[in-house]
């Protein structure tokens, strides 16, 4: 018969051209590799270190011929004690690799990943195996439709090519290499001291309460200049494994396969997901873009006119969290400025909490009492025993953002959060709990069956407590909020902008996210564009500006936990309309009347009936059906979010016509325009712009102004003594030209990259300045360089890479030396930490 190597659908070892199809392929796959190092570097070598194994294993195929149907078996009786089986097997198996990830998690070691890796390794051969033998059952005719699906389900995974098993082991070790560097991460040199902070708690408390500008630039560019650059080269191999694997499945690139979660034969498709994300996002706009332009004004009053322009977008640093994901720390800036009536009774029951000494364990047992309420079972004693609530004190690392762990045994339930006691951790405790709860509602179910309705389904239920545990009425009933405590118009308006900061503020990102992800697996935006698209998408759809410019070195979206740990993102869009959808539905069982806002399920045994029927269906009937059966309505629907947000529209239309503020933003402008020269760059190759023109004009500038800082009749106009590189150079906006590319230059100080060098210095500098390599014409409004000729730079480049370098080593040396004669006896910090400076505003400049 004749064969195609593209046919993923057929077994290549029942082929008889099997061999030569996977040598073939398996050489392809080599010189694609070699070509494109920031893949892999494949060697020869290694090459046949492949083949010849899979040579061998595959041999013997030959003397077999492919299992004809009729060899299937279509007994259901059979099919059904081997499911019986399976889920028997399954549990064991995936609760023991759990246990060695949670053993990683809480206990961040090399040995800890080597023993997760080997029972991952273990989990896959028992999962393979399991397809391999469903692969033998014809299930087309069995009238059980729940072991229909299970056999069809397993023999979807069944691997046929064992170049892909490779991919797929080393797209494993990707991904844990990336999920370490995140976990790991820590910023130093903060504040003047030695210490180092990690993301939580550290990094995110300075964010949740600073108003200091430079300082909170520090801490946001030092988590990128270290995370998200020490994943970018990782993550560009993420993402072609994860689409080699996703094409070897059918699937296509690894978007459609989140999206495909969504699906449903013949009722709602991939396309329908993503054209009601567009449509929910155009319809949440208006009530964004007034929130937008209210936070704003209020961070004008803050930071004043030199950070915040009221016509343009907000600065990234300023949002309160270290994406400007949730806006809700902006609540509590200094005088209540954020808040619109800060004269009524305050809503933020953190202070609250602390002087009635609240424990993070307190947190999580009114928490279970919120469920218990409901109707919902007590968490059993191994939640309370295995859980990670806080960050351990001896020394461990450990992964602290909060998420919900399903051993796989269906009674083994844990949470791993590194808890503070606030109300915005309390909420967060109502979520994962949510999640802990519905794993426990579904946990009769055969395993396969195990799971939300879809994605958004699970993260939805945990907010729906959240929502209601916020409410004034709850929080009175905890003793946070005085019995005397009344709502009124005023303290109405007051909650809901406190709950629109968490919940509105988000959406436009979280779409805006997952979007430019779908672009990236589909090839819609290039490796050479995702920093560049990242922050124009961000900025023209969110209102959010980079206060430093990136190149392509970054990756600022890896630096978010689900990015850098593989999840889906649109999974937090989607959840928002059902939450909304569900209150209203549970609300109405409760008996409540009123204002969706208002609505506090706490206590109802009819909402929580409701709630857990809906929950116990898992995944045995389609979304859209478990949808239906809540809340009258098989599709997403934005109006109950609107409504329940509609009095504060209204207050925010109004506010904004009174303060004078246009509404939207310009996407044109910067933090660091000012202080940025236009350039125009022509190129003589006809190559177009490259990484080593980049790399040459860094130098050059960097070269002009270390010479200017050293003329002696000069020295008094730098405020600096260290010597300016290549790296406080900043070369943005690059746009494509006939003669070769225009955009902008902006340097910093070199010990502190939130000052920024004058303009005016940066051109006298380049005025006077002849480096032999680039011609430089300094105009009024525009610098012009003419860049060498790529045989030039064939030379010049490494010259100057090798002066560089060796004027480094010298640094180094030196450093060596003092350090060697000074501090011989300090303690050398563990080298498993991975730690990212930031430097300390130590001298005056030029403010930004």
């Amino acid at each position: 018969q004749p064969w195609s190597c593209g046919n993923t659908n057929r077994d290549l070892c029942s082929c008889s051209h099997g061999i030569i199809c996977l040598v073939v392929q398996r050489f392809l796959w080599c010189l694609l590799f070699r070509h494109n190092d920031r893949v892999f570097s494949v060697t020869m070598t290694e090459f046949f270190r492949f083949i010849v194994p899979v040579v061998l294993i595959v041999l013997p195929s030959l003397c077999f011929t492919p299992a004809e149907s009729g060899d299937l078996s279509s007994d259901q009786s059979e099919a059904e004690a081997f499911l019986d089986d399976y889920n028997a097997q399954l549990s064991i198996y995936t609760y023991d690799v759990n246990v060695a990830i949670w053993d990683y998690s809480t206990n961040i070691t090399d040995e800890n990943m080597e023993i997760s890796n080997k029972m991952m390794s273990r989990f896959t051969e028992f999962m393979s195996d399991a397809a391999t033998t469903a692969a033998g059952f014809d299930e087309t005719g069995f009238s059980d439709p729940l072991i229909q699906r299970q056999i069809f389900y397993l023999k979807s995974m069944k691997s046929s090519d064992p170049i892909y098993d490779h991919i797929d082991m080393k797209l494993q070790s990707v991904m844990g290499e990336m999920s370490e560097i995140y976990s790991t991460g820590e910023a130093c040199g903060l504040n003047g001291s030695d210490s180092c902070l990690r993301l939580t708690p550290g990094l995110d408390d300075i964010l949740a309460s600073s108003t200091d500008y430079r300082e909170r630039l520090r801490v946001w560019e030092g988590w990128r200049l270290g995370v998200g650059r020490d994943l970018r080269p990782l993550y560009e191999k993420y993402v072609t494994l994860k689409n080699l694997v996703s094409d070897h499945g059918g699937v296509g690139d690894y978007g459609k396969v989140w999206r495909s979660n969504y699906a449903v034969d013949g009722e709602y498709t991939t396309d329908d997901l993503m054209n009601d994300c567009a449509d929910i996002y155009n319809e949440i706009m208006p009530l964004y873009r007034e929130l937008h332009a209210y936070v704003r004004r209020r961070l004008h009053t803050v930071y004043g006119s030199d950070i915040i322009n009221l016509d343009a977008s907000i600065p990234a640093n300023l949002l309160s969290d270290m994406w400007g994901r949730f806006w809700i720390n902006l609540y509590t800036l200094p005088d209540q400025v954020m808040v619109p009536y800060p004269d009524r009774p305050s809503i933020d029951v953190t202070p609250v909490m602390l002087a009635h000494n609240w424990t993070v364990e307190r947190m999580f047992q009114e928490g279970e009492e919120f469920f218990t309420s409901l109707g919902f079972p007590s968490l059993s004693p191994v939640f309370w025993t295995e859980s990670q609530f806080t960050r351990p004190d001896d020394g461990r690392e450990v992964q602290c953002h909060a998420t919900a762990w399903e051993m796989g045994d269906g009674t083994d339930f844990r949470i791993m959060m590194c808890a503070e006691v606030n109300v915005e951790n309390f909420l967060v405790v109502h979520h994962e709990m949510g999640h802990i709860y519905y794993d426990m509602a579904y946990s009769h179910l055969p395993s396969l069956f195990r799971g939300g309705a879809n994605e958004g389904f699970h993260e939805a239920v945990g907010e729906i407590m959240s929502m209601s545990a916020s409410t004034p009425d709850h929080l009175k009933s905890l003793g946070l909020l005085d019995n005397d405590f009344q709502s009124d118009a005023e303290t109405d308006i007051n909650y809901l902008l406190n709950r629109a900061l968490e919940i509105v503020a988000t959406l436009p990102f979280t779409y805006m996210l997952e979007l430019w992800r779908w672009r990236v697996f589909s090839g819609e935006i290039s490796p050479d564009e995702w920093t560049s698209t990242w922050w124009e998408m961000k900025n023209e759809m969110v209102g959010v500006v980079e206060p430093l410019p990136h190149d392509e070195t970054y990756c600022d979206v890896a630096s978010l936990f689900h990015v850098a740990n593989d999840y889906s993102f649109i999974r937090y869009f989607t959840r928002t309309m059902y939450q909304f959808q569900f209150q209203q539905a549970l609300c109405a069982a409760s008996g409540h009347t009123g204002p969706l806002y208002t609505c506090d399920i706490s206590g109802s045994t009819e909402a929580g009936a409701l709630l857990n029927e809906t929950l116990a269906l898992g995944t045995i009937v389609p979304w859209t059906e478990a949808l239906e059966r809540i809340s009258g309505s098989s599709r997403m629907d934005v109006a109950p979010l609107l409504a329940y947000f509609q009095p504060l529209y209204e207050y925010l239309l109004e506010e904004n016509k009174r303060s004078g503020d246009s509404v939207g933003w310009d996407s044109t402008w910067s933090p660091y325009a000012d202080s940025s020269i236009p350039m125009e760059v022509n190129i003589a190759s006809n190559k177009g712009w490259q990484d080593d023109d980049q790399t040459l004009l860094q130098m050059v500038i960097a070269g002009a102004l270390e010479n200017l800082r050293q003329s002696s009749d000069n020295n008094s106009l730098f405020t600096t003594t260290t010597p300016f590189s290549s790296g406080d150079v900043r070369l943005h906006s690059i746009t494509p030209t006939s003669a070769g590319v225009s955009g902008a230059v902006l340097v910093t100080q070199p010990d502190d990259f939130t000052t920024f060098i004058n303009v005016d210095l940066v051109k006298t500098a380049l005025g006077g300045f002849d480096s032999g390599l680039v011609g430089i014409q300094v105009l009024d409004d525009k610098i012009i360089f003419n860049s060498l000729s790529e045989e030039s730079k064939d030379v010049w480049i490494p010259v100057l890479a090798t002066l560089v370098a060796l004027f480094a080593c010298a640094v180094i040396l030196m450093g060596i030396y003092i350090t060697n004669k000074f501090y011989s006896k300090r303690k050398s910090r563990p080298d498993s930490s991975v730690r990212y400076y930031v430097q300390e505003d130590s001298i005056d400049g030029t403010a930004m």
